[in-house]
C-alpha cells in the first residue's frame, strides 16, 4: 500500500511516523511540550568577583577560565557577554557554551574588566548584573640595592618591605640571613599586615644582620623561580651599643597607628594596626567609643567577632557588618608614659533591591509606573533595562527617575521583563518587574452549585488573563452585577456583590434566586464567558429527639449517639463526629468508635481517660453544615488529686494537704499516700513509691479544710529525711491516676526511729563476750551521723549495766575480753542508737560467752555408703555450747596416699591487747591448705546434708565420691572464728556402680548385642546411601574441563528467574594476589567488553572504565568493581586474558605456579652477567612462542636498541611469569653459554631442561590426534558450562551451524583492540588462540546450554560512580528483592540519623539520603541486603566534584 500512494502520499506518511516515534521517545525521556514562549530570566548572575589563580590552574592542567550566567526561558536561550560595555566576540580567546563564557589563556591586566551577560531568545531578552574579572598576579621586587640601616641599641625603629603590587592582598614574611631563620613576631617586633614592613620596639645587639623580606598572595600562588624570585633585596641593620647604659626609660610614641579603613560588609575582615616605639615595652589595650574621645566619647562593647593577635598589635573584626563599625582607640602605656590614637571603621555594603510587586498588569493605552527601592550605601546609581536595552528617559515612552521607571502609552509590545540594577562602589544587585498581558481563559466554570435558603451563598469560578478584565454576571438575560477593572461595582441590587476574583456574593438567598447565570470577562484583547446553575435547597435540620444527647455510662461499656437530620432531596449529606473539637478517626480509632448505618456513632470499651467529653456531630451537605452536640460522662476510675502540699514539717509528723478532683459517677471510697525519698533505689531512673498510708475517705486522720481542701496527718516519718508524695483515689471502679508528686521537702532532725536489727552474738576466745547486731541505715540515723550504745550484764545477777558508746555508724560488734567471763554463761545485752539529739529505741537480746576452741570430734564411723556417697557419724563435742556453723570433712584416696593425717596441736590463737586496741577484736578462721592428695567438703546443718540421728551423736552425709574407691576421712569442728582439731582417722570403701543395661536383662543377654548389632547396620547403609547420591550427582552435574572448547550458549531475552552468586573468598584472594600483575600488564579495553559481553559486567560500568583515559587507572577500577561481581566473572575475567597473556590466565586459574622466589632471587643476582653475555633475539623467539610473550611484547623487545637493555627488560619481564618460564630461559641459556647456564641452573640444570622437553612433546603428541578426530567431526553445536540431558529438548537453539574446525577456530579469534599499553611502543592483533576441541561422537547431538541465572539486581548496579558538587546532598536508590538491608560506609555500618537517613519502600526498594557530601565522606557505600541465597551487596563509589565557583583554581 505505501508504494502505490503517490510522492506526497509517501512524504506525509513518513512524517506522520517520523512525529509519532518523536513523541514516543520524547515522553519516554521525561520531555514535555509546554506550549507557549517565555522571556528568558536570569537565575545565575556572574559572581562579583571572580578571581583566577593562573599558577594553581596550570599545575591542575587547566588553561581556561569562566564566568557562570544561567537564564530560563521558551524557546532555548542564547547568550552574548559584553566586557566593560563591549561584545565580545567568540573566537580563539573567547567562548560561549551554554551561557558559560570561557576565556583561554587570561593574562594579567588585558582579560582583567567588568563582564556582562545577555540572555535572549525569538520572545525577549535580559540583562544579568556586572560581574569585576581579576587575575591573581605578585609584581616584582624593585631589584635596586637597598640602603644599609644603623640604629642605637634600645631605640625603636622599621624595615620598610617595599613589596610589589599583588591581588588578591599579600602574605608578608621576613627572614635573615638564610631563609630558614624566619622572622617570629613577638611582644617587640611586629610585622604590618597593611605594607609587611617590620616594626620593633627597641634595638638589640642581636638584632643585626642582613634582612630581606618575601611576599606570597592569600591564593597561594607559586612563584616562577622559587623564593628568591619573591624575596626583597638584603636590608643590612647595623646595631650599635649604647656608650652610656643603661637604657633609659621613654615613654611610648606610635610608629604604626591604626588609620581610618572603609569595609565591605559581609566581605573577608577588616583590620586596625597598632606598634609604638617605647622602653620599656609598652601594653597595647583597645577601646570602642561611641564617639570620638575629644568629644567625650565613652567606651562601648566590642563586636562578638572580634579579635586581637600578635600581643594586641592588630584588631581583626571578620565578616563586619554595619553594626561592627564605629571608632576605635588604641592605647599604648608603660611606667613612663601612655598614648592614644583613634581610628574609624566604616562600613559599605552592596546594593539590595526590591520591589513591591513582581508582576503587573498591561493596560492598553495607560501608563504603569514600576519601583525599585535599594539598600545599600550611598551614593547608589540605578540603571533599567528592558530586554537587552538600557531605558533612557524620552518623554514620549519612558520616564526614568532614579528608582522609578515610568512607561506610558502601553501596548502589547511593552508587555515583558523590566529589570532594575543598582550600583554603587562595593558592589552591585538586581530586582525585576514584569509587564503581563495575558489572554483570556476559563479555567473553572459556573456548572452547578448549591446554596441554601436564608445564607449567603458565592458563587466561584476560576479564570485567568490580563490585563484585568471588565466582569458581568447575568440572569435571564439580564445584567445584574458588574465588576470593573479599576475595582468599582455596579449592581441591580444591595444583595448581590463581585469580588477581585469574580465571585459571586447573594446575601438572604431565596428560592427565587435560583436560576441560570452567566459570567463574561473582556478586556482589550479578548473576552470569555461560562454559564452554570444555581439550586436554592431548604435548610437541612438535625432532628429535634434523634440528634445527640447528654449520656453517662459504665466504665467498659458500650453505647450509641444518635444524630439523625433532614435535609433536601437532591443534596447528599455526611456525618463526621467531634469529640471536643478533634475530629474522631475511624480507621485509627475502630477499638473505640464506629459509624453505624445511619450515621450515628457507636462508643466501645468505654473509658474515663479518652471517652468523657463533649461529642458533636456535624451534619454537612454541599450547600450548608448543621451541627448538634451532646456530652458523655464515664463513670470510672476517680481522676487524680490537685493541689497536694506537705506542710508542717516535725521530725517525724507532717500535713498533706489535698483536693480531690472529678471522681467520675462515684466518690472515693479510700485513699492511699506514697512517699520517696532520697534513700530509695538510686539505680531505678523513676524511684520506687513506697505505701505510707491508706485509709477509708471518712477516717478520723483525714479531716476537712478550707476550699474543700483534705487534710491528712501524717506519722512515723524518718528524722532529717528528704520526702516527696503523692495521693491516689480509690473507688466503686478501682485505683485512679495518682496525683503529681510534691516538692520535695525534709523532715527535722530527731532521735533515731529505729534500733539497730539483726541481734546475735558469736564465738571468740574463751570468755569472751562477743555481742552482734546490724548496723542502722542512713535512712533511720535522723540525723548526719549516728552512733551505738551498747548495755550488757550477766544475766539473773541484778548487777548494773556496762555502757560503751560507739561513735561509729559502720560499727557491727563489739566485744567483751577483760576480765574474761565464764564459758557459755548468757549475758542479757541491750543496744539503742544516738545522736546529736536524742537516743532511740533500745533493743534487748541474750548473747552467750564463748566456749573458746572447739575439741575433736570422737569415734567417727562411716555408717553407710553407696556408689558416690557415704554417711558419717560421730559423737557431740563434750563440754562444748557454742555456735557450729559447719563442720569440715578433710578426705582422701587410699592410692593417692598423701602423708599422714594426724591431730593438729592447734594452739589456741589469742591476740594481744594494748592500750590502743579497739573496742572490737577480730581473729581470722584458720582456712584449710590445699595440700597434695586431700579433698576438703563442709557439712551445713541445711537439712540436706545433715540427717536425723542419735541425740547425742552427729549424723552427716557426704556426696560427689567416685564408686569402688577406699577414701580415709577425717572431721573437725568450726566455731567462729576458729576451727577445731581433727578426729581420728576413718576408712570406707565406697559401693560399685551397677551397669544399667544389665539390670533388669537377667537371661535376656543378647537383647543388647541385637540393638548395637542394629544401629551399625543403619549407619553401614546411610553411609552407602550417601556414596551413591554423591556419584549420581557427580555424573549428573558434571564440569566440563576449562581446557575443553565450548561455544557459549545465550538466551534471547531476560532470565526467568536470577540467583545470588557472590564472588567467593577463594577468587578474591587469587586477584588481589596477582593485582599489580594484572594492572601492570592487562589492557582493560578488551577484557572489560568481553566481561561485558559475556554479562558478567554492566554495559554502565564497562563504559565507565573504558572512559577511563590511564590503563593502570582503569585496571584498577576493574579489579575494585570485580570482587562485587558474581563468581562466574572470575572466570570470564580469566577468559578475557589469556588472548593477550595465556601465561597469567594459567595463573589465575592455577594451572600454573608463579616464579619461585629462589628462582626470581638467581635471575636478580646473575641479571648483570646476563645482560652483558646472552643473545636476547633467540630467548625472545622461544618465550613467544611458548606463549609467555605475545606478540605485542616482542615488538617492544624488538624496539630496544641496546643489548643490554633489551637482556634486562626480558629479565624483568620473565619474574612476573609463570615458574616453567625459568627453565625456558636455561634451556636458550643452554644453547649459548653452557658454563653459564650452569652457573645459574646449579649441577641438575640438564635434567631439568630434558624433563621439560619431554613435556612439551608428549603436549605435541596428545594435541595431534585430537586436532585431526576433530576434522572428521560433522557440523555440531556445543555449549559450555553445566549441562543436563533431560533438559536438552526444552530449549529452542538458534545458534549458527560450523562447518569445519577451521569456521570454529576463527569464531573464537579475539582480536585485541589497540590501547595505551605500558612498555610498549603500539599494538598488534594476537593470534588466533589454538583451542583445543573434544572428542564427540559421529551421530548428530546436541546439548543443551546451561539455564542463565541472572545475576542479583544489586549486583547489576554495583561499581557505579557518582559525582557530586562539594557539600550538595544527594539519593541513592538501589533496586532489588532483599531483606535487612543496611547501608555501610568503607566497610563500617552507618547509622541513621540526620546526616545518612536510610529508608525501605516494600522489599525493592532502598535509599539513602546523604545531607552533605564532602570530602571526609566521599569513598565507597554499600547497600548490603540478605536473600534466600545468602547476602548481597551494591557498591556505590561518590567523588567530590569540585565546584564551579567563580575561583578558578
Amino acid at each position: 500500500m505505501i508504494f502505490k500512494m503517490g510522492g506526497l502520499g509517501r512524504l506525509l506518511f513518513i512524517g506522520a511516523v517520523s512525529t509519532y516515534i518523536v513523541l514516543v521517545w520524547t515522553q519516554s525521556k521525561g520531555i514535555e511540550f509546554k506550549g507557549g514562549a517565555k522571556d528568558p530570566s536570569i537565575f545565575e548572575h556572574p559572581q562579583d568577583p571572580t578571581v583566577y589563580d593562573k599558577e594553581k590552574a596550570k599545575a591542575q592542567g587547566i588553561n581556561y577560565a569562566n564566568l557562570t550566567c544561567k537564564a530560563k526561558g521558551r524557546p532555548w536561550v542564547k547568550y552574548k557577554w559584553l566586557k566593560n560595555g563591549n561584545e565580545i566576540q567568540i573566537s580563539d580567546k573567547y567562548t560561549i557554551a551554554g551561557g558559560y563564557l570561557v576565556i583561554y589563556n587570561p593574562t594579567y591586566p588585558d582579560d582583567e574588566g567588568l563582564y556582562q551577560c545577555i540572555a535572549f531568545n525569538g520572545k525577549g531578552a535580559d540583562v544579568s548584573m556586572p560581574g569585576w574579572f581579576a587575575l591573581t598576579h605578585v609584581g616584582e621586587f624593585d631589584k635596586t640595592p637597598r640602603p644599609p640601616v644603623t640604629v642605637t641599641e634600645g631605640r625603636g625603629f622599621k624595615l620598610e618591605c617595599g613589596a610589589p603590587d599583588g591581588f588578591p592582598a599579600l602574605y608578608y614574611g621576613w627572614y635573615k640571613g638564610h631563609v630558614a631563620n624566619r622572622i617570629i613576631p613577638n611582644e617587640r617586633r611586629y610585622i604590618s599586615h597593611k605594607n609587611g614592613d617590620l616594626y620593633f620596639k627597641h634595638a638589640v645587639v642581636d638584632d643585626a644582620g642582613d634582612y630581606r623580606c618575601f611576599v606570597q598572595n592569600q591564593q597561594e600562588t607559586d612563584f616562577a623561580g622559587g623564593l628568591e624570585n619573591r624575596s626583597s633585596p638584603v636590608i643590612t641593620l647595623t646595631v650599635n651599643r649604647d656608650l652610656n647604659p643603661p637604657i633609659r626609660d621613654r615613654e611610648p610614641v606610635i610608629t604604626l597607628a591604626p588609620e581610618d579603613i572603609t569595609a565591605i560588609e559581609g566581605y573577608l575582615s577588616a583590620e586596625l594596626e597598632c606598634f609604638d616605639d617605647a622602653y620599656p615595652d609598652s601594653n597595647i589595650r583597645w577601646r570602642r567609643l561611641d564617639k570620638p574621645a575629644r568629644e567625650g566619647g565613652v567606651e562601648i562593647a566590642f563586636p562578638s567577632k572580634a579579635r586581637f593577635n600578635y600581643h594586641s598589635y592588630a584588631l581583626s573584626i571578620p565578616l563586619i557588618s554595619q553594626a561592627d563599625g564605629g571608632i576605635f582607640e588604641c592605647t599604648a602605656s608603660n611606667r613612663k608614659g601612655s598614648v592614644s590614637h583613634e581610628a574609624r571603621i566604616k562600613v559599605k555594603s552592596a546594593p539590595s533591591p526590591k520591589v513591591s510587586k513582581l508582576t503587573k498588569p498591561l493596560v492598553i493605552g495607560g501608563e504603569e509606573t514600576l519601583s525599585c527601592e535599594a539598600t545599600g550605601s550611598e551614593p547608589l546609581v540605578y540603571s533599567w533595562y528592558f530586554k537587552e536595552d538600557k531605558i533612557v528617559t524620552d518623554n514620549v515612552k519612558y520616564v526614568v527617575s532614579t528608582d522609578k521607571l515610568i512607561v506610558k502609552n502601553m501596548d502589547l509590545e511593552d508587555k515583558g521583563g523590566y529589570r532594575c540594577i543598582v550600583t554603587n562602589q562595593v558592589g552591585a544587585g538586581t530586582a525585576q518587574v514584569t509587564l503581563k498581558a495575558k489572554g483570556l481563559n476559563i479555567i473553572i466554570p459556573i456548572s452547578q452549585q448549591n446554596g441554601m435558603v436564608g445564607s449567603t451563598m458565592t458563587v466561584t469560578l476560576r479564570w485567568e488573563g490580563l490585563p484585568v478584565p471588565t466582569m458581568e454576571w447575568i440572569k435571564q438575560g439580564e445584567v445584574i452585577a458588574t465588576r470593573w477593572p479599576d475595582g468599582t461595582v455596579e449592581k441591580t441590587s444591595d444583595r448581590y456583590d463581585v469580588t477581585r476574583e469574580g465571585y459571586l456574593i447573594i446575601k438572604d438567598l431565596t428560592p427565587e434566586d435560583g436560576g441560570s447565570y452567566s459570567f463574561r470577562i473582556q478586556n482589550e484583547l479578548d473576552s470569555r464567558d461560562t454559564a452554570g446553575t444555581i439550586y436554592v435547597a431548604k435548610q437541612s435540620r438535625i432532628v429535634q429527639g434523634r440528634g445527640p444527647t447528654d449520656v453517662k455510662m459504665e466504665q467498659g461499656g458500650t453505647t450509641t449517639i444518635p444524630c439523625e437530620g433532614q435535609i433536601d432531596s437532591l443534596l447528599e449529606s455526611v456525618n463526621t463526629w467531634y469529640v471536643d473539637g478533634r475530629k474522631i478517626d475511624f480507621v485509627k480509632e475502630s477499638f473505640n468508635y464506629k459509624r453505624g448505618p445511619k450515621g450515628e456513632l457507636v462508643i466501645m470499651n468505654a473509658n474515663v481517660m479518652m471517652h468523657d467529653g463533649v461529642y458533636t456531630c456535624a451534619l454537612a451537605t454541599t450547600a450548608d453544615e448543621q451541627t448538634a452536640t451532646g456530652t458523655v460522662r464515664i463513670k470510672g476510675v476517680s481522676e487524680a488529686p490537685v493541689g497536694v502540699q506537705f506542710e508542717n514539717v516535725g521530725s517525724n509528723t507532717a500535713t498533706l494537704r489535698f483536693t480531690q478532683a472529678n471522681t467520675n459517677g462515684d466518690s472515693c471510697k479510700e485513699y492511699v499516700v506514697e512517699a520517696q525519698t532520697e534513700f530509695d533505689d538510686i539505680f531505678f531512673t523513676d524511684r520506687l513509691w513506697t505505701q505510707v498510708w491508706r485509709g477509708l475517705a471518712t477516717s478520723k486522720s483525714l479531716r476537712n479544710g478550707p476550699g474543700g481542701a483534705k487534710l491528712l496527718s501524717l506519722t512515723n516519718l524518718k528524722p532529717n529525711t528528704e520526702y516527696s508524695f503523692r495521693v491516689t483515689c480509690l473507688n466503686t471502679y478501682g485505683m485512679g491516676e495518682p496525683s503529681w508528686p510534691t516538692e520535695k521537702n525534709r523532715t527535722s532532725p530527731g532521735a533515731p526511729p529505729r534500733a539497730p536489727g539483726n541481734l546475735g552474738y558469736g564465738n571468740g576466745m574463751a570468755g569472751d563476750v562477743l555481742m552482734s547486731w546490724e548496723p542502722l541505715k542512713e535512712s533511720d540515723w535522723g540525723d548526719e551521723t549516728v552512733g551505738y550504745r551498747v548495755r550488757y550484764r550477766r544475766q539473773g545477777t541484778g548487777d548494773r549495766f556496762r555502757e560503751v558508746y560507739i561513735d561509729n555508724p559502720e560499727a557491727a560488734a563489739y566485744a567483751h575480753t577483760q576480765p574474761p567471763a565464764p564459758v557459755n554463761v548468757p549475758y542479757e545485752c541491750r543496744i539503742a542508737a544516738y545522736n546529736n539529739y536524742s537516743v532511740g529505741p533500745e533493743a534487748t537480746w541474750i548473747a552467750y560467752s564463748s566456749s573458746g576452741l572447739p575439741d575433736y570430734p570422737r569415734n567417727l564411723e562411716i555408717i553407710k555408703q553407696t556408689n558416690d556417697s557415704v554417711t558419717m557419724q560421730w559423737e557431740k563435742i563434750p563440754n562444748f555450747n557454742g555456735p557450729i556453723p559447719f563442720w569440715g570433712v578433710r578426705y582422701w584416696r587410699e592410692e593417692d596416699r598423701p602423708r599422714a593425717a594426724r591431730r593438729n596441736s592447734t594452739r589456741e590463737k589469742r591476740a594481744v591487747s594494748f592500750w590502743w586496741d579497739t573496742w572490737l577484736r577480730y581473729i581470722p578462721e584458720e582456712e584449710e591448705k590445699d595440700e597434695t592428695g586431700f579433698q576438703y567438703a563442709r557439712l551445713y546443718d541445711d537439712g540436706l546434708t545433715k540427717l536425723p540421728g542419735p541425740s547425742d551423736k552427729e549424723t552427716y552425709i557426704l556426696r560427689g565420691l567416685q564408686p569402688s574407691t577406699l577414701y580415709n576421712f577425717q572431721v573437725r569442728a568450726n566455731s567462729h572464728p576458729y576451727f577445731g582439731e581433727y578426729s581420728n582417722i576413718t576408712r570406707a570403701t565406697t559401693m560399685r556402680t551397677g551397669n544399667p543395661w544389665l539390670i533388669g536383662l537377667k537371661g535376656t543377654w543378647w537383647i543388647p548385642i541385637l540393638f548395637w548389632f542394629m544401629v551399625t547396620l543403619l549407619i553401614v547403609l546411610l553411609l552407602i546411601f550417601c556414596c551413591c547420591c554423591c556419584l549420581w550427582c557427580k555424573v549428573r552435574r558434571r564440569r566440563k574441563p576449562k581446557d575443553e572448547l565450548f561455544l557459549l550458549a545465550k538466551t534471547n531475552g531476560k532470565a526467568r528467574n536470577y540467583e545470588v552468586d557472590v564472588m567467593t573468598d577463594y577468587h578474591k584472594g587469587i586477584l588481589k594476589k596477582f593485582r599489580d600483575t594484572i594492572i601492570r600488564y592487562v589492557s582493560p579495553k578488551p577484557v572489560t567488553d568481553h566481561l561485558a559481553e559475556s554479562d558478567a559486567l554492566p554495559q554502565t560500568i564497562a563504559g565507565q572504565i573504558e572512559q577511563i583515559e590511564d590503563p593502570d587507572s582503569a585496571n584498577e577500577r576493574l579489579l575494585d568493581i570485580l570482587p562485587n561481581r558474581p563468581d562466574f566473572a572470575f572466570d570470564h575475567f580469566c577468559d578475557g586474558v589469556r588472548p593477550e597473556h595465556p601465561w597469567l590466565s594459567d595463573l589465575l586459574e592455577e594451572e600454573e605456579i608463579e616464579m619461585t622466589d629462589d628462582h626470581r632471587s638467581i635471575l636478580q643476582s646473575h641479571q648483570e652477567d646476563l645482560a652483558a653475555k646472552v643473545d636476547p633475539h633467540p630467548v625472545i623467539n622461544h618465550m613467544t612462542e611458548n606463549k609467555y610473550f605475545n606478540p605485542m611484547e616482542e615488538e617492544y623487545f624488538m624496539s630496544i636498541s641496546s643489548k643490554e637493555e633489551t637482556n634486562n627488560a626480558v629479565i624483568d619481564m620473565l619474574k612476573d611469569r609463570p615458574d616453567p618460564a625459568f627453565y625456558h630461559y636455561l634451556m636458550c641459556l643452554d644453547k649459548q653459554d653452557s658454563d653459564l647456564a650452569a652457573k645459574i641452573g646449579g649441577p641438575d640444570y640438564q635434567q631439568d631442561i630434558k624433563r621439560l622437553q619431554l613435556e612439551m612433546e608428549n603436549k605435541a603428541l596428545m594435541a595431534l590426534p585430537l586436532m585431526m578426530d576433530t576434522r572428521k567431526q560433522r557440523p555440531r553445536m556445543v555449549a559450555d558450562g553445566q549441562y543436563d540431558d533431560d533438559d536438552a529438548e526444552s530449549w529452542h537453539i538458534d545458534m549458527p551451524m560450523l562447518n569445519n574446525i577451521d569456521d570454529f577456530k576463527m569464531s573464537k579469534t579475539v582480536a585485541v583492540e589497540p590501547a595505551e599499553e605500558k612498555k610498549m611502543s603500539n599494538m598488534v592483533a594476537a593470534e588466533p588462540l589454538e583451542m583445543k576441541i573434544p572428542k564427540i561422537d559421529s551421530v548428530d547431538a546436541v546439548l543443551p546450554p546451561p539455564e542463565i541465572q541472572a545475576a542479583h539486581p544489586f549486583e547489576s548496579q554495583s561499581g557505579s560512580t557518582i559525582e557530586v558538587e562539594h557539600g550538595n546532598p544527594i539519593i541513592i536508590e538501589i533496586v532489588g528483592d532483599a531483606k535487612s538491608v543496611r547501608w555501610l560506609y568503607e566497610g563500617v555500618p552507618l547509622p541513621n540519623d540526620e546526616l545518612y537517613q536510610q529508608t525501605t519502600e516494600g522489599e525493592d526498594l532502598h535509599s539513602i539520603f546523604i545531607s552533605e557530601v564532602t570530602g571526609q565522606n566521599q569513598g565507597c557505600y554499600t547497600c548490603e541486603g540478605t536473600t534466600e541465597y545468602g547476602v548481597v551487596n551494591c557498591d556505590i563509589f561518590i567523588k567530590v566534584r569540585e565546584p564551579r565557583t567563580s575561583s578558578i583554581v
